[in-house]
């Protein structure tokens, strides 16, 4: 999702192939969606994707980054409810998507969470 959302907002950084408005952007300091769509693509997706690949081939690594992940998938969907007024239901399911991540990743790699 961050990859394609990334790209998306890169091609077209007016946010109209998504729905968004760059009015939306009035209390930022961007304006368009070309920069958050770079660091949505890279910091988000990129991360995840290395975390996935790591994953795949079994690296020790991996636990590090699917953390890493983890946390900057919930940094970028709180740092978004804050600048955006409003929450919606696909910014929640990417908190427990990240909560989940770290808890399970913490599970996994031998400390329980709970």
């Amino acid at each position: 999702m961050a990859v394609g959302g990334g790209v998306l907002l890169i091609i077209d950084p007016g946010g109209g192939s998504l729905h968004l408005s760059t009015a939306w952007l009035e209390h930022t300091p961007f304006t368009n969606y070309r920069v958050p769509g770079f660091l949505l693509l890279i910091l988000v997706g990129g991360v995840n994707g290395l975390a996935l690949f790591y994953q795949m081939t079994r690296n020790r690594a991996s636990y590090v980054w699917t953390l890493a992940g983890a946390v900057l998938l919930l940094g970028w969907t709180l740092i978004q409810m804050l600048i955006f007024d409003g929450v919606s239901w696909l910014q929640m399911l990417y908190l427990f998507t990240g909560l989940c991540m770290v808890l399970l990743t913490w599970q996994l790699k031998g400390k329980w969470a709970a």
